[in-house]
């Protein structure tokens, strides 16, 4: 798994406000299952972990519409709860 991108919502509406950090892809359903399990709703960002199935593989998604949030300090706390929850 690797981090394959950070995106930020550019609308004025609130519920659009998020940050989206793409983990990029794994091998099964049970391991995306596991990643969500682990990460969603962790730590005061709010984690929302998703995932979808593209040609046999598991592209995971982490987002946070914490506001005021920071790409390196949410990526640092991704980083953080991964090596602890995982």
């Amino acid at each position: 798994m690797y981090i394959i991108g950070v995106m930020k919502s550019q609308t004025n509406k609130k519920e659009d406000k998020k940050m989206t950090i793409e983990l990029g892809n794994v091998q099964s359903k049970e391991q995306a299952e596991k990643i969500v399990e682990k990460l969603n709703g962790k730590t005061y960002y709010g984690f929302s972990v998703d995932y979808g199935i593209i040609a046999g593989n598991y592209p995971v998604s982490v987002s946070t519409d914490y506001e005021g949030a920071i790409k390196s300090e949410v990526m640092e706390m991704l980083l953080f709860v991964m090596a602890c929850e995982l």
